[in-house]
């Protein structure tokens, strides 16, 4: 696929994902990773997003709205027509909310993302019973998951486009399971597996 870009929006919550962002270079589509609240960085994004095909987000979400640099508004009900009818891979919590709330076609999306122990807290405030035996281990493991696996997808993507990429990312993540099933013990194994169900059984793929 041509004219793929990546917004990765410059945020000190967010630098997990670094790695990730290290493959999307490699795999030769440019990584946009400014400041969003300067104007002429956002002007530049903008332009870029207007003349791309393909758009792949890296950062926080939620269903109205995905954030830029600390958590200022980037994309949602005033400007959401600049990313109508492109091709989106959006890797934000409640990304598949915002799909679905501003019906974005083709797209692709998740649910909560616990990839901090403070987002985790967060939703666990929310609902005592998630996953509380999960620790700071088991998180950093599960992000290094979420980079391997949608590292494979953005380079099959970038490769194949969308076709059947739903299957695809569902093998990926049940590979991941299986992973951690077979592990040595030493991280919550089997609450690690069930995250990465969970992951893989929320995701939206808008598609058709």
């Amino acid at each position: 696929m041509n004219n793929i870009i990546c917004i990765y929006p410059c945020d000190e919550t967010t630098v997990f994902l670094d790695p990730l962002q290290e493959i999307i270079k490699q795999n030769k589509i440019p990584v946009l990773n400014g400041d969003t609240r300067e104007e002429c960085h956002l002007h530049d994004i903008f332009q870029s997003v207007s003349e791309a095909e393909c758009i792949i987000f890296l950062g926080h979400g939620s269903s109205s709205c995905l954030y830029g640099s600390g958590m200022t508004e980037f994309l949602g009900i005033d400007n959401i027509h600049l990313i109508k009818n492109k091709k989106l891979i959006l890797l934000s919590c409640h990304s598949c909310e915002f799909i679905e709330n501003y019906e974005l076609n083709p797209a692709i999306g998740f649910n909560d993302l616990p990839t901090s122990m403070e987002e985790l807290r967060h939703i666990q405030d929310n609902d005592r019973s998630y996953h509380p035996e999960l620790d700071e281990k088991d998180i950093l493991y599960f992000n290094q998951v979420l980079i391997n696996v949608v590292g494979k997808f953005v380079v099959d993507v970038m490769h194949n486009g969308f076709v059947q990429i739903e299957e695809k990312m569902r093998l990926y993540i049940n590979k991941e399971i299986s992973k951690i099933l077979l592990a040595p013990q030493g991280l919550h194994n089997r609450e690690i597996a069930d995250l990465l169900y969970e992951l893989k059984n929320e995701m939206i793929f808008n598609l058709s």
